[in-house]
């Protein structure tokens, strides 16, 4: 899955996380071996920490939670 992934940074993406039912849309950023990074672009304020300093709104997803991803 992380090699697939890696050939998608850059993009634009849709994650639907399993448990949550809900859908991130952002540019995937990093894939690490086991996560992805996501510079999202939807309102997700009460997820990504608003005080941590920096000026783009990340969100990092484990594998394990992702259920779908599709190109935006």
């Amino acid at each position: 899955m992380a090699f697939r992934l890696r050939q998608l940074i850059d993009c634009n993406v849709k994650i639907i996380i399993a448990e949550e039912k809900e859908i991130i849309k952002g540019k995937l950023i990093f894939v690490g071996t086991d996560f992805v990074e996501i510079q999202v672009n939807n309102d997700l304020d009460k997820k990504v920490k608003k005080d941590c300093g920096c000026k783009t709104k990340c969100l990092i997803v484990p594998f394990e939670s992702i259920k779908f991803i599709e190109i935006d």
